[in-house]
């Protein structure tokens, strides 16, 4: 489901949230993972999307499927086909 914040398209990523929880503030988090925390706020609200690498790190650090934590990367009717 796509929200719309100021003409900004967001895809809400809840397993993130909830995972991200589990291990503490997004302040801890960004430090583990070595982003600003203000980045990490944005990949766990979808205003933005990982590099490849940077997805894989963070599902590593989760425990998790890339497919579970990004539903929205993972799903094809969301690309377009201007590639």
């Amino acid at each position: 489901m796509l929200k719309e914040k100021d003409n900004i398209k967001t895809v809400p990523r809840p397993l993130f949230k909830t995972l991200r929880k589990e291990r503490g503030s997004q302040r801890f988090v960004s430090i583990e993972l070595d982003i600003a925390e203000s980045y990490l706020r944005h990949l766990e609200n979808g205003y933005c999307d990982p590099s490849p690498k940077l997805m894989f790190k963070i599902a590593d650090y989760f425990q998790c499927s890339v497919y579970d934590l990004f539903p929205d990367l993972a799903d094809l009717k969301n690309w377009s086909n201007n590639a």
